[in-house]
């Protein structure tokens, strides 16, 4: 039996909160995307312009401490992010490069939404917007306080 995309979201943390017909809303923005093993999803210093929620897979974030270093492919890993995370843009009245390589781990599927249309959508939707942006700031949160604890242990 094929599991419907908006089962495989449910308790997906970026959906904490939202109404059935909420989830429909994001995800009627959505492109089913597939990586395979080794893809660069994201380049570091590259304009992100779209949002991504993981659904199966995993992804590497890494960075070089210097722009030769990236070239050179010396780089530090930075965190995995495994289904029901997200990554790209995740302000979306601006474009903003990203320090970070995104890379896949091994196969994945991801949902791309253009920033363009979200910001769209939320412009139009308040209660949707206000949401997903206070999830947005939670997982954003808990990634600084990981981040923090991995810098303490070095």
């Amino acid at each position: 039996m094929e599991i419907s995309l908006k089962d495989k979201v449910n308790g997906f943390k970026i959906f904490t909160g939202f109404s059935s017909s909420q989830i429909d809303k994001i995800l009627s923005l959505g492109h089913l995307v597939e990586f395979d093993r080794g893809d660069v999803i994201v380049e570091a210093d590259t304009k992100l312009v779209d949002t991504y929620i993981i659904l199966e897979g995993k992804l590497e974030a890494s960075m070089g401490t210097t722009s030769s270093e990236m070239l050179l492919g010396k780089l530090i890993h930075i965190e995995t992010r495994k289904a029901g995370d997200i990554f790209g843009a995740t302000t979306f009245e601006q474009e903003r490069r990203t320090l970070l390589r995104l890379t896949a781990v091994d196969k994945m599927l991801v949902i791309r939404i253009d920033r363009k249309e979200l910001y769209q959508l939320l412009n139009s939707d308040n209660n949707l917007g206000y949401l997903l942006m206070q999830n947005i700031a939670l997982i954003l949160d808990q990634r600084l306080i990981d981040y923090c604890f991995r810098i303490r242990e070095i």
